[in-house]
C-alpha cells in the first residue's frame, strides 16, 4: 500500500481554508476566529485521511540574525 502524504506549511494550509471559506461564503464579510477554524481545519484533515492522504503541517522555521 503507498501512503499518500501532504505536507504544507501551517500558515498556508490556513490560509488555504480561510480563502475556500471567503469563497464558500460568496465573500461575504465574516470574521472566522481561531475556534470556527479549528473545526473546519480538524474536518479538512479528517477528510483527507479518509480518502486515504495524511496532511501534515509544519511551522515556517525562523531564520536567526548573527
Amino acid at each position: 500500500m503507498r501512503i499518500k502524504k501532504i505536507i504544507i506549511r501551517r500558515d498556508d494550509f490556513n490560509n488555504a481554508i480561510y480563502f475556500f471559506l471567503r469563497k464558500a461564503g460568496t465573500e461575504m464579510a465574516t470574521d472566522w476566529n481561531g475556534d470556527a477554524m479549528e473545526i473546519v481545519r480538524n474536518a479538512v484533515i479528517t477528510t483527507f485521511e479518509r480518502m486515504g492522504i495524511t496532511i501534515e503541517t509544519y511551522d515556517h522555521p525562523r531564520t536567526q540574525l548573527n
